[in-house]
C-alpha cells in the first residue's frame, strides 16, 4: 500500500538546448522521450513518468493514478505525487526566464495543490493509498535527496509552488475575519438597542 508524503513539482526544462522554450512540446513527444528513457508504462497505457502534466492552457491530464509508482524523482517515486508544468522555467545568463508559467497553469496548479491536501481522493488513485500531504510537503524536484537537477527551473524560487496555497489560506482567513467583524458589529448594535446585556458576552466581549 502506497503512502504519499510529498508533492513534487517539475518542468519540462530544455532538451538538447538548456535555453530552448518547451511550452509548445506535445504530449506525444514527451511520451516518446520517456519511453526511450526506459520509463515504466503506467496503468493508463502511458510512458510519461509524471502523475500529471499541466499544459499551457491550464488543462491537467493524469498519466499515473495516485499511489502508482512513477518515474519522476529519484528515490521518491513511490512516495511523491509528481506534477509537471509544460515549459522551461530556466533563467538565461542575462537573468530573464526562458518560459514562465501561464496564468492558466498557475491557477490549475493552485487548485490541484489545495485539492491534493484537502481531498486527494477526488483524483485518479489506487484504492488504499494513504495521503499525508500538506503545504510544507510541496517541493520542487531539485529538493529531493539524490536528485542532481535544477528542476522546476532556476527562475522559480523553492517556495513558488508552496506560496500558491498560502494565497488561498490568506484569503480564507481574511474572509473569516470579515465575517467575525460583521458579527461583532451586529452584537454591538443589539447591545446599544438594549436587546442584549453585556453580561451575556464572555471574556469582556470576545466571542
Amino acid at each position: 500500500m502506497a503512502k504519499l508524503t510529498h508533492i513534487a513539482i517539475h518542468h519540462f526544462g530544455g532538451t538538447s538546448d538548456p535555453y530552448a522554450s518547451t511550452q509548445g512540446q506535445s504530449e506525444a513527444l514527451i511520451d516518446r522521450v520517456h519511453k526511450n528513457n526506459g520509463f515504466t508504462r503506467s496503468s493508463t497505457g502511458d510512458y510519461i513518468g509524471y502523475n500529471a502534466i499541466i499544459w499551457p492552457k491550464g488543462e491537467i491530464k493524469w498519466y499515473h493514478p495516485l499511489g502508482e509508482q512513477t518515474c519522476a524523482q529519484k528515490l521518491a517515486n513511490k512516495t511523491a505525487v509528481s506534477i509537471c508544468l509544460a515549459g522551461n522555467f530556466t533563467k538565461r545568463p542575462d537573468g530573464s526566464p526562458v518560459d514562465v508559467p501561464t496564468i492558466a497553469q498557475r491557477q490549475t496548479l493552485q487548485t490541484a495543490l489545495v485539492n491534493l491536501i484537502k481531498n486527494p481522493q477526488m483524483y485518479p488513485h489506487i484504492q488504499g493509498t494513504e495521503f499525508a500531504l500538506n503545504a510544507g510537503t510541496i517541493w520542487p524536484h531539485r529538493r529531493f535527496y539524490g536528485n542532481s537537477t535544477s528542476c522546476y527551473g532556476t527562475a522559480l524560487l523553492d517556495n513558488w509552488a508552496t506560496d500558491l496555497t498560502s494565497d488561498i489560506r490568506e484569503i480564507k482567513i481574511s474572509s473569516l475575519q470579515s465575517l467575525l467583524n460583521l458579527y461583532r458589529s451586529f452584537l454591538d448594535h443589539l447591545i446599544r438597542r438594549g436587546r442584549l446585556q453585556g453580561d451575556d458576552l464572555d471574556c469582556q466581549g470576545h466571542l
